[in-house]
């Protein structure tokens, strides 16, 4: 259960870095995209450190 939880984890993550940069911040002028994409992988690295200490 854990495991498939972490794959569609996993492909949320993948669309949402194509999708938000082209849908929602296709205007950004300054740090957003790159805050975004910083958060994003921070966030993911986090979930995944806590995913293989449970494995």
């Amino acid at each position: 259960m854990l495991r498939r939880l972490y794959m569609l984890g996993s492909i949320i993550v993948i669309m949402a870095s194509y999708m938000v940069p082209y849908l929602i911040l296709y205007n950004a002028k300054g740090l957003e995209l790159l805050l975004f994409w910083v958060l994003l992988t921070i966030t993911w690295i986090i979930v995944s450190i806590i995913y293989l200490r449970h494995v």
